[in-house]
């Protein structure tokens, strides 16, 4: 699942349970109008660095640790990942949302948008 909160709009891309979320990265960032993508050792690959950065978008992705050759990357910027990731713990302690709970994705989506909702519309 790919979050995008830019000013007050959301997006949710939500893929099946087996599917990778990485498969979805490339089409998912191509359609956004955005400078970096922060994310984790997971999304190192070399088709996703070239791609991001064919479209002139900084990969701030830490190296794996068994690649040749180490690439840089932004530490300083790296260095706020926690708060995507406490976005997500906080979506995740609906149960509902944690478990997939709603089989329909439809459903799966609505809720997340309540549960956004329900945590930053004050």
């Amino acid at each position: 699942m790919a979050v995008d909160k830019v000013g007050h709009s959301l997006k949710v891309i939500a893929t099946e349970g087996t599917e990778p979320d990485c498969k979805q990265t490339l089409e998912w960032v191509a359609s956004l109008d955005i400078t970096c993508v922060l994310a984790d050792k997971a999304y190192d690959s070399d088709g996703i660095v070239f791609s991001l950065s064919s479209h002139g978008i900084v990969p701030i992705i830490p190296p794996r640790i068994n690649r040749k050759s180490q690439r840089p990357y932004d530490k300083n910027i790296y260095k706020k990942r926690p708060v995507i990731e406490n976005f997500f713990l906080k979506m995740k302690e609906w149960r509902s949302i944690s478990t997939r709970y709603f089989k329909n994705i439809h459903s799966f989506v609505s809720a997340f948008y309540v549960r956004f909702i329900s945590l930053f519309a004050a």
